[in-house]
């Protein structure tokens, strides 16, 4: 299994690169399927990406997590490697071990609210390569807000 998983990251890299060099690389529409939320009999749309799709997404993954993985902060847990909601409350009953109650939250929207124009520019800031910059953010939408 392991020995796929570095097959799969080795031709999704090899894979990428070929698209960038030859700026051929156009992103399929996604396949549209709805799942129930939990607990609730609501459905929220699903999006599944083409496997080529894919592989490209997971080449980027690799080449954004080793650029921004070293600056991110320790205490920060979400859609990290080895990280999850486990080390986060392993974290907060370290640090805040003495408190009796905290209060749990969810940002309705949160990820269809952030301001795309705002994440190209801080993307900017460490990644300098248009090549590889334009395909990545060519799909965002640039909200205005």
């Amino acid at each position: 299994m392991i020995q796929q998983m570095v097959l799969v990251k080795k031709k999704s890299k090899k894979l990428f690169n070929l698209y960038l060099k030859e700026e051929t690389y156009h992103p399929q529409p996604v396949r549209r399927m709805y799942i129930e939320k939990k607990n609730s009999k609501k459905q929220r749309p699903l999006g599944i990406p083409t496997f080529t799709d894919k592989l490209i997404q997971e080449a980027v993954r690799l080449i954004l997590e080793s650029i921004y993985e070293p600056v991110f902060e320790d205490v920060s847990h979400g859609f990290r490697p080895q990280r999850s909601y486990h080390t986060a409350l392993k974290t907060i009953k370290r640090e805040f071990g003495g408190a009796r109650w905290f209060v749990e939250g969810d940002i309705k929207g949160c990820f269809d609210n952030i301001d795309h124009g705002t994440l190209i520019g801080l993307i900017n800031l460490k990644i300098k390569d248009m090549k590889f910059l334009l395909p990545v953010v060519s799909k965002f939408k640039l909200l205005k807000k």
